[in-house]
């Protein structure tokens, strides 16, 4: 994957989350990725009266995903086959973009999402694996805050999104992990920091998250 050729990369956020986001915009700065990630604002008013949990709090963040790949899709300039689609309360792996930029399940035409976030999901024996990575099985992927989809997916995704259902990744399984790897990141090169869920969900980290770590050299023989 040619340098000047990473994914696009867009973060999600509101009004009452400015300050979070800029802090993860700040961690992200602290990567050498070479772009900052596009902000798209959920301008939906905040109804108090949601209970946290409910499918009306549910339908805004689909609703707000869906907004911010209608606009990623019509960004003019380079179209990059992969996307990458971040929340707002991240931390990162300093070489993450070297480590996306290397990652071969990328490479895999046969492939239409990925994550880079990993919070204990079960691994699909249906494909063989490439380097730091494993087939998430589709009925325990979880976690929107590093997915990765190819732009015709996104495509895919964006005009049959009102006809499914579930969270974010739900959807987005429903449509590229049938017959599909959904290749995952082995380790998680992102964090997820916050302390509540924004819709009232469990709050999902990586347990295999390390700042430290580096891939092991390539043998040669």
């Amino acid at each position: 994957m040619p340098y000047s050729h990473l994914p696009a990369v867009h973060m999600l956020t509101c009004a009452p989350r400015a300050v979070l986001c800029g802090e993860t915009v700040q961690r992200w700065a602290r990567t050498v990725w070479p772009v900052t990630p596009r902000v798209h604002w959920d301008t939906a008013k905040e109804d108090p009266l949601l209970p946290w949990g409910s499918s009306a709090r549910a339908r805004r963040l689909t609703d707000a995903f869906a907004a911010m790949l209608r606009a990623a899709l019509l960004e003019p300039g380079v179209k990059q086959e992969w996307l990458l689609f971040l929340e707002d309360d991240l931390d990162f792996h300093p070489r993450i973009c070297a480590l996306v930029e290397s990652w071969e399940a990328l490479r895999d035409t046969n492939c239409l999402l990925a994550s880079l976030f990993n919070p204990s999901i079960r691994a699909d024996p249906r494909f063989p694996a490439p380097a730091r990575a494993f087939s998430a099985k589709p009925t325990s992927f979880l976690g929107a805050q590093a997915l990765l989809l190819r732009r015709p997916a996104a495509m895919r995704a964006l005009v049959e999104w009102d006809g499914l259902t579930g969270m974010t990744s739900q959807r987005l399984t429903a449509l590229c992990g049938k017959s599909h790897p959904i290749w995952v990141h082995q380790p998680s090169l992102v964090q997820h920091i916050s302390k509540d869920s924004s819709w009232g969900a469990r709050v999902q980290v990586a347990p295999d998250f390390d700042p430290a770590w580096n891939p092991p050299p390539l043998t040669r023989t």
